[in-house]
């Protein structure tokens, strides 16, 4: 599907090596790092060098031991999310506020290096 993907950036403004995952509690859309599974609200686009498949991202998500309340509403956001990737530019780093019910996420332009 795409070889782009999202890791999260720390408070601090770095990147780190944390792939996220959409996650819904309660229908409630999150973003989560897929290490740590604490809430994540940015992230930069990155080249993974593989071709990622939402089935692919799910099953990091459940090796993870993330809890996953719909099999199906999961696999659709994870989609979502790899479109979104698709679409989005590398380096580029991005927002997403918890309390959109769908994707979308606010271009906060290109992470500068540290």
């Amino acid at each position: 599907m795409t070889k782009k993907y999202f890791e999260a950036v720390s408070p601090n403004g770095k990147k780190s090596p944390q792939f996220i995952a959409p996650l819904r509690k309660s229908g409630a859309l999150t973003f989560v790092s897929m290490k740590t599974a604490e809430a994540v609200s940015k992230f930069v686009t990155v080249y993974t060098g593989v071709d990622l498949t939402p089935n692919e991202v799910f099953a990091r998500m459940v090796d993870c031991g993330l809890v996953i309340e719909s099999v199906e509403q999961t696999l659709s956001d994870i989609t979502a999310l790899l479109e979104c990737a698709k679409a989005s530019k590398l380096g580029h780093m991005y927002e997403a506020s918890p309390s959109e019910p769908e994707f979308e996420f606010k271009c906060l332009g290109k992470l500068k290096a540290p």
